[in-house]
């Protein structure tokens, strides 16, 4: 079972128009505050302010690197392993053994947002997908398939007990 979230060029896409965006939140506020910079208290004036806006972008593309870049965008099902891609050419595909994999979870969040998937591993740690805007009846078809795919790792006895 192959199951693609996203091309490569979505996230980078996706990826680029958020921080185009902070850049220019970024500039407005560097100007905002240089314009009303003569209202402002000493201590206060140019460095402190261009500083904090600057931590703020800063944790803003982390958000954003997060977001995108840290989500597998496609998802290969074999016999007793997932495998999951990621978007980058500097990241290569992981391999999940079923006896590693805790649960593999499909959710979504209100009417309308797009579903993903979790896979959760026994030491606790997880792996999510890039999001796929897909309706609710598509995503309870991925989850019956993901479910079906479980189950049939344990019956196999190479899984996680149920």
């Amino acid at each position: 079972m192959d199951i693609e979230f996203a091309t490569p060029a979505q996230v980078a896409g996706d990826f680029a128009a958020v921080l185009v965006g902070l850049g220019i939140t970024f500039t407005a506020m560097v100007l905002a505050a240089w314009v009303g910079g003569r209202q402002l208290a000493t201590l206060l004036r140019g460095r402190w302010v261009v500083w904090g806006y600057l931590g703020l972008c800063c944790v803003g593309a982390f958000w954003a690197y997060a977001s995108h870049w840290g989500r597998f965008v496609a998802l290969h099902a074999q016999a007793t392993a997932l495998e999951l891609r990621y978007a980058g050419s500097w990241q290569l595909p992981v391999r999940l053994q079923a006896d590693e994999i805790h649960t593999v979870l499909v959710g979504w969040g209100k009417p309308g947002r797009p579903c993903y998937v979790r896979v959760v591993l026994k030491d606790g740690s997880s792996h999510r997908s890039s999001d796929l805007p897909a309706p609710a009846a598509q995503c309870r078809a991925l989850q019956a398939q993901l479910l079906g795919w479980q189950q049939s790792v344990v019956q196999g006895g190479a899984g996680p007990a149920p």
